[in-house]
C-alpha cells in the first residue's frame, strides 16, 4: 500500500507541474507575441473595404488589429501616394481614403495591380447592402433616434467604388467631361495653340510676309472642396453594411455637388474654380423668341437649336450634347404651335424631339432624351434664379457643345480627419468627421461651348 501512496503522491506532484507549465505558457504568450499566430481579424480575408471601421480607428472606438483590411489599405495609399509621389496633407495624422482608383498614376505592372486591388476590396465593402433598407435610411436622417434632426438626404445611385458615386450624381460627368487625376504637387499645365501662322500667294522674287503662331496656357490648381459631418457615434457602434453605404453617398454626395456647381456657375478666386457659364470665350446665344422687358425672360423657338448648334460649329469645335434643367426641357418637348387662333397651342409640336413610337414603350427616368439629334442631361445644378437686366423675374439657361473638351482634374484619395474633442461632440457623445477633395476645372477651348442665357421655363 506504502507504494501505492507513493504512486499517487508521484502523480499528483507531476499534475501540479504540468498545471505550472501550462500557467506560465499562458503568461508567456500575454507578454510577448508568438511566431505564426495571428491576433484580430485576418488581412487576407474577402472582406470589403469599410469606411465606418476606418473612422471608428481614427477615433479610437476599435483596435487596429479589428480592421486589418482598412489599415494596410490606408498604409499602403501613404506609401504610394504621399512618401513616393510626394503629396503633401493638410494634416500630419489625417488618413487617406481611396475616392478613384483610375486616377492613381499606374507606370508598371505593380501599379495596375494596386489599381486593381483598391477598386476590387472598396467595391466588395458595401456588397450585398440592401438597397431598399439604404433607401429607407437616406429618407431619414443622420440621427439614431430623432428621425427629424439633421433634415432628410437624396437617394443613393448605384453603389461602387465612390468615384461611381460621383459620376451617377452630377452634371458635368454625364455630359461626359474628361476626368484626369490631380498631380501631387497640385497643379498641371496644359500649353495650347491660341493662334495659327499664315499663307500668302507671292508673286516672284517677293518677300514672304513672316507669322508666328501663338500659344497659352490652360493651368488648373488644385482646390480644396470640404465637409464637415457630425456623426452619433451609435452609427459607428452598430454599423451594419447598409451604414457604410449611408456614410459612403452623403460624404460623396455632399462633395460631389458642390464641386459641380462651382463648375457650372463659379465666379472663381484663388480657392474655387471659375465656373464654365463665366467664361468669357465660350459663345453667347440671345433666343429669338421676344421679351417684353427686362423683368421677363426670353421663350426658346426651334429656330435657337439649331443656331446654337451652328455657332459651336462656326468656331471649328464638335457639338455633342446639351445640359438644362427638367423644367426648361419639358417646356421644349411639350411646346406646340397654334393650329387655329394665336396661342390655341394646339399645332405640331415645335421643336425635333425625337417622337418615336418605342419611346412609349421604353420609358426611363434615367433614359437619356434627345433634341435635335444631340443627347440632352437634366439636372437642377443649373440655377433656375437668373435675371435680365434690372429684371426680377427667374429665369434659367442652356449650355451645349462638347463636354469632352472641359477637363475636371481630381485627387484621386478623400483625405479624412476625425476628432471627439470639445465640449459639443464630447457632450453630445459624436464624432466630426472632415473629408477634403481637391479639384480643379477648366475647358481647353472656351470656344467648344455655347450658353443661352435668360430663358422661361414654363
Amino acid at each position: 500500500m506504502a507504494n501505492v501512496s507513493d504512486l499517487v503522491g508521484k502523480l499528483d506532484s507531476m499534475k501540479q507541474q504540468l498545471a505550472d507549465l501550462q500557467n506560465q505558457n499562458q503568461d508567456a504568450r500575454k507578454s510577448a507575441p508568438v511566431p505564426h499566430v495571428r491576433t484580430g481579424e485576418n488581412p487576407l480575408s474577402s472582406r470589403g473595404y469599410s469606411f465606418m471601421k476606418l473612422f471608428q480607428v481614427i477615433s479610437g472606438q476599435l483596435p487596429k488589429d479589428q480592421a486589418k483590411v482598412e489599415i494596410d489599405l490606408s498604409n499602403k495609399l501613404q506609401k504610394y501616394w504621399y512618401d513616393q509621389h510626394g503629396y503633401q496633407k493638410s494634416e500630419a495624422n489625417s488618413i487617406l481614403a481611396p475616392v478613384g482608383a483610375d486616377l492613381l498614376p499606374a507606370n508598371s505592372e505593380s501599379d495596375h495591380r494596386f489599381v486593381k486591388e483598391i477598386k476590387d476590396v472598396v467595391k466588395a465593402g458595401v456588397a450585398g447592402a440592401d438597397l431598399d433598407e439604404v433607401r429607407s435610411m437616406v429618407r431619414k436622417t443622420l440621427s439614431w433616434t430623432d428621425e427629424t434632426a439633421l433634415g432628410a438626404l437624396v437617394a443613393p445611385p448605384q453603389f461602387g467604388e465612390l468615384i461611381d458615386l460621383l459620376r451617377n450624381n452630377e452634371i458635368f460627368m454625364q455630359a461626359g467631361a474628361s476626368t484626369i487625376g490631380m498631380p501631387p504637387n497640385g497643379r498641371i499645365v496644359f500649353p495650347r495653340q491660341t493662334g495659327a501662322s499664315s499663307a500668302y500667294y507671292i508673286g516672284e522674287n517677293v518677300a514672304i510676309t513672316p507669322s508666328e503662331p501663338t500659344t497659352g496656357d490652360v493651368i488648373l490648381q488644385a482646390k480644396k472642396v470640404a465637409c464637415l459631418v457630425k456623426v452619433p457615434n451609435e452609427l459607428f457602434r452598430y454599423a451594419s453594411v447598409s451604414v457604410e453605404a449611408f456614410v459612403r453617398n452623403d460624404v460623396t454626395k455632399t462633395l460631389s455637388l458642390r464641386m459641380d456647381k462651382e463648375l457650372l456657375e463659379g465666379t472663381g478666386s484663388g480657392i474655387s474654380p471659375k465656373g464654365l457659364i463665366n467664361y468669357s470665350g465660350i459663345t453667347s446665344h440671345t433666343a429669338s423668341g421676344s421679351a417684353a422687358d427686362g423683368n421677363s425672360g426670353y421663350p426658346l423657338l426651334p429656330e435657337d437649336i439649331y443656331q446654337m448648334i451652328a455657332k459651336v460649329e462656326e468656331k471649328n469645335a464638335v457639338f455633342k450634347s446639351w445640359v438644362m434643367r427638367p423644367l426648361l426641357w419639358a417646356y421644349i418637348a411639350n411646346r406646340r404651335s397654334d393650329a387655329v387662333s394665336a396661342g390655341d397651342g394646339k399645332g405640331p409640336f415645335m421643336f425635333n424631339v425625337w417622337r418615336e413610337l418605342a419611346d412609349n414603350f421604353n420609358v426611363d427616368r434615367n433614359s437619356v432624351p434627345t433634341l435635335a439629334g444631340y443627347p440632352v442631361y437634366k439636372s437642377t445644378q443649373l440655377s433656375n434664379q437668373r435675371t435680365r437686366g434690372s429684371g426680377t423675374t427667374k429665369n434659367s439657361y442652356i449650355l451645349a457643345g462638347d463636354f469632352s473638351d472641359y477637363v475636371v482634374a481630381m485627387s484621386p484619395t478623400i483625405e479624412f480627419a476625425m476628432t471627439q474633442q470639445g465640449d459639443t461632440a464630447f457632450q453630445n457623445d459624436q464624432t466630426w468627421l472632415r473629408a477634403i477633395l481637391a479639384h480643379d476645372g477648366a475647358p481647353r477651348h472656351e470656344a467648344s461651348f455655347v450658353l443661352c442665357d435668360n430663358l422661361l421655363t414654363s
